[in-house]
């Protein structure tokens, strides 16, 4: 069975668990809290870019990662 808990997919698990937090943040109608949400997206965003990096980097692959 190939390994599913790599690095890069735990990023991406974290990141599936911010949508929510960023949606029901985004609705807000306090603009701080709207600002928050955009930090987080662009965070989301940019842990993107960090997860292939370490997948390639660390050679990690899984099934889940090939989608």
């Amino acid at each position: 069975m190939a390994k599913i808990y790599t690095i890069p997919n735990i990023i991406t698990f974290i990141r599936i668990f911010l949508i929510p937090i960023i949606l029901y943040l985004l609705f807000s109608e306090n603009p701080n809290i709207v600002l928050i949400a955009g930090l987080l997206f662009i965070v989301s965003s940019v842990s993107d870019y960090f997860d292939g990096y370490l997948a390639r980097t660390l050679n990690q692959s899984s099934k889940l990662g090939l989608y």
